[in-house]
């Protein structure tokens, strides 16, 4: 799953590609999936937490709904 935000893409690794992705192999894919849809359709805040390169993309490996 890969994640494009309102605000500039934030690549500390500098991956080559922008955007974000949940690594489908990930503990918690599932789960951060979910509370990035829901967040998305609900309008709220997302904060991500970054962490490495996955296909390419900063690696999202924390997700959390703000409000």
């Amino acid at each position: 799953m890969a994640l494009e935000m309102s605000f500039p893409v934030i690549n500390p690794d500098g991956c080559p590609w922008g955007g974000y992705v949940i690594a489908p192999d990930m503990t918690g894919y599932e789960t951060f999936q979910s509370l990035a849809m829901s967040a998305c359709f609900a309008g709220r805040q997302v904060a991500l937490t970054i962490d490495g390169c996955t296909s390419n993309r900063p690696k999202i490996v924390s997700v959390k709904v703000r409000g």
